[in-house]
């Protein structure tokens, strides 16, 4: 297979995308992550009872809710896929998540979350961004502390 430099330019702003929505999440830089969501992004948790949520409600989530002193994304085997016009994709992601939140005692629990996510992408004018993402939770493995799966619990922008 052989790839157009305009394609390869387009794989690689969002494979690029991708690692600064990793590298960001993890240090907790949850306003560098609008340069891989747009305002508009449906985040759908349906599948683990949690409804969908759009950007900006994830972001204040993100900012106000996560605290875990541990999290550590890893994102492999990334399967793009462009509409015939270039200007739509959709990515399918490999993803092994570590992770760790302290009990009550102080103690810290570690987990890891392995799943997929299935991303949907729109070339706009500041470039490629997510406008859809569902988790697909595979398995949970180690000291999971919560009584429901991630996503599950997460609050409406009314709740926050």
């Amino acid at each position: 297979m052989s790839y157009a430099l305009d394609e390869i330019a387009d794989r690689l702003e969002i494979q690029d995308r991708i690692a600064l929505y990793v590298h960001a999440f993890d240090e907790k830089d949850f306003d560098a992550l609008d340069e891989v969501f747009a305002p508009d992004t449906t985040f759908d948790f349906t599948k683990l009872g949690g409804g969908t949520r759009d950007w900006p409600t994830m972001k204040a989530y993100f900012k106000n809710h996560h605290n875990l002193p541990h999290d550590f994304h890893i994102y492999a085997n990334v399967l793009i896929r462009f509409a015939p016009d270039r200007t739509h994709a959709t990515t399918k992601s490999k993803v092994y998540n570590p992770q760790g939140v302290l009990d009550a005692d102080g103690n810290v629990r570690l987990y890891s979350l392995v799943g997929t996510y299935h991303d949907q992408w729109h070339k706009r004018p500041e470039g490629w961004r997510v406008t859809g993402r569902r988790w697909e939770l595979a398995w949970i493995d180690g000291d999971y502390p919560f009584s429901e799966p991630p996503g599950a619990n997460l609050p409406t922008a009314t709740e926050l």
